[in-house]
């Protein structure tokens, strides 16, 4: 029988973060029974609480979703979560740095988890929970992905699906491949070559090892006194190109994040577009 991993295994290969988060969408006439599952199955050490209304900051949902919410929050935090979910207006308040929390929103799920959590009680029963959800016969689950970022940090787009059977390989995936960069130098010249992105991006220069790469888009950057003080604003820039990353990541299978800027190398204090890396970090997973 495959091992099944931790559900964030891939983000700790990339050496980002600080939170890892899970999103899943199911159909939508499968949203009163996927909140009965969750609400069924085990999940030790966690505490849980109902909200109906809107509630900014939730594990799930779209800007147009407003509750119900289940949300179900490590012992650690649970008072504090409570607390500032019966306030006026409701609002997600942890206790500590380091949380787990899950959200059920509809026919959404979602996980966040700061800081790679407190231990493996947590993760165990978030991974187990997934396991559960994928190999429930009356639920169709739609889409699903992993990224990292938060706490200011830019996202880092890991993992990526389409149904329940490819949730379940990530799960058991065993071994990573190299990652095959002149297939993703492609799908990045493809991804930058549509209409919205041509005239503004280029591809410019690529560092590539055994496992990494980071390759510098070419664009122009504005200033602004928006802040107080005249500075690049990237902006813009940032919404693009996080688009761009999520096509590749979904297209290629693996990680792609946004890395700041690029600098000219002939002059730090100019500016002269963007950074977005590709690939692992830390490859010891499959030991």
């Amino acid at each position: 029988m495959s091992t099944i991993r931790d559900w964030f295994w891939a983000i700790e290969a990339t050496g980002q973060g600080p939170y890892y988060y899970f999103t899943a969408t199911f159909a939508e006439s499968d949203a009163e029974r996927l909140a009965a599952h969750i609400k069924q199955h085990p999940l030790p050490g966690f505490g849980y609480c109902h909200i109906v209304g809107t509630l900014v900051g939730a594990p799930c949902g779209t800007a147009a979703y407003h509750g119900p919410y289940d949300l179900y929050i490590d012992q650690s935090n649970h008072a504090a979560l409570a607390a500032g979910l019966a306030s006026v207006p409701p609002h997600l308040a942890v206790a500590h740095a380091v949380w787990h929390l899950l959200g059920v929103c509809g026919n959404e799920v979602g996980i966040e988890c700061a800081f790679g959590g407190f231990d493996q009680e947590y993760t165990r029963a978030e991974t187990d929970l997934l396991v559960m959800l994928a190999r429930s016969a009356d639920l169709t689950l739609l889409r699903w992905q992993i990224f990292s970022g938060g706490d200011g940090y830019l996202p880092c787009f890991v993992w990526s699906g389409r149904d329940a059977a490819e949730l379940l390989a990530y799960l058991q995936h065993a071994t990573l491949e190299k990652p095959a960069f002149g297939e993703i130098e492609l799908a990045l010249q493809r991804a930058l070559a549509q209409p919205e992105y041509a005239s503004s991006y280029r591809i410019g220069e690529w560092k590539i090892d055994e496992w990494q790469a980071r390759v510098v888009v070419l664009h122009e950057i504005e200033k602004t006194a928006e802040y107080g003080s005249e500075a690049w604003d990237l902006t813009p820039h940032i919404t693009a190109l996080d688009q761009v990353a999520r096509v590749i990541n979904e297209q290629c299978k693996l990680p792609v994040y946004l890395a700041g800027a690029a600098h000219d190398p002939h002059d730090f204090n100019r500016l002269i577009g963007s950074v977005i890396g590709f690939g692992y970090a830390h490859i010891d997973i499959d030991s």
